[in-house]
């Protein structure tokens, strides 16, 4: 209502990546204001982005889990694994890597048990591989991306500013 008296037009929503078929769960609210009208929101693009289309071949021993811990604690993780259909991830907090539970997922493959790569994690927000990591730790790594955005969904937002990026799964 602010700013609406203030002379601005809004838009608002709610858009999680999974409804732009992007496989990581990560609701945010956006709001746009603008002096000059904004379109409707227009239909969600659809990426069909798979999340095993986004792992990495290899990855630091590092990143596998204890299989004592996840006997412990692995039912109140969230697990997910990548060779199912629909596969999506948990949001990824800053915590990723410091606490084990409520702070992303982490992927079953086989019998074992692994945290994502900050690589992984990236991908899963949407940043290209160009994108660098270099010189951090894999905890700064998480602690950056956990509060970060989803990328398609930032493109999708913007696409409804006049002179906004287009959203097509193309252009990605």
């Amino acid at each position: 209502d602010t700013l609406s008296d203030l002379g601005y037009y809004t838009r608002s929503r709610i858009v999680c990546p999974t409804q732009l078929g992007w496989p990581n769960r990560r609701s945010r609210y956006y709001l746009l204001a603008s002096r000059t009208p904004l379109p409707p929101w227009q239909p969600f693009p659809q990426w069909h982005q798979t999340l095993a289309g986004l792992l990495q071949s290899k990855v630091a021993p590092a990143l596998w889990l204890n299989p004592a811990l996840v006997q412990r604690i692995g039912s109140a993780m969230d697990r997910v694994d990548a060779n199912q259909a629909g596969a999506v991830t948990a949001c990824f907090g800053s915590s990723y890597g410091k606490q084990w539970l409520h702070s992303g997922s982490v992927l079953i493959d086989g019998d074992r048990h692994r945290r994502f790569s900050p690589r992984e994690v990236a991908r899963l927000l949407g940043f290209y591989d160009a994108f660098s990591l270099e010189g951090l730790t894999p905890r700064q790594a998480w602690s950056l991306l956990g509060n970060s955005l989803s990328l398609p969904v930032v493109r999708y937002v913007l696409a409804h500013v006049p002179g906004g990026p287009q959203h097509s799964p193309e252009v990605l």
